[in-house]
This record gives C-alpha cells, sequence and structure tokens, in this order.
C-alpha cells in the first residue's frame, strides 16, 4: 500500500475488503476502515485503484493477503 486515507467504519474482520471502486479500496481495519487510493502488487507497478481495479477486481468479502 502506497497510499490511504480513514475511511468510514465499516463492518468486517480487520483486512477484508469492503467496498471497491475507482475512488479506491475500502478495507476494514481494527477500529474503522482505511481507503486505499494507490497500491502495488508483489512483483508489479506502483498503480492508482482504478488502474489496479481494471486488471483484478478484489470482490467485497476478500480478505487481503489471503
Amino acid at each position: 500500500i502506497w497510499r490511504a486515507l480513514p475511511a468510514a467504519p465499516a463492518a468486517g474482520a480487520a483486512g477484508t475488503v469492503v467496498s471497491a471502486d475507482a475512488r479506491g479500496i475500502v478495507v476494514a481495519a481494527g477500529s474503522g476502515a482505511v481507503n486505499v487510493t494507490e497500491l502495488q502488487k508483489a512483483g508489479g507497478k506502483r498503480l492508482v485503484a482504478a488502474a489496479f481495479l481494471a486488471g483484478q477486481a478484489p470482490l467485497p468479502g476478500a480478505r487481503l493477503g489471503a
């Protein structure tokens, strides 16, 4: 994760994707959530969320790192 912003609290275990769109990927965290706006897969290029989602869309409910 290269860039993220605080997001409104969201239900779900830490690391669970709550929603994903061109504005970012909202992921549940300990006592709230973060909106990931720029990220990089292992061995990949650094991408804004919209570009990342164009090639691979994590589904709401998916768990990051799993």
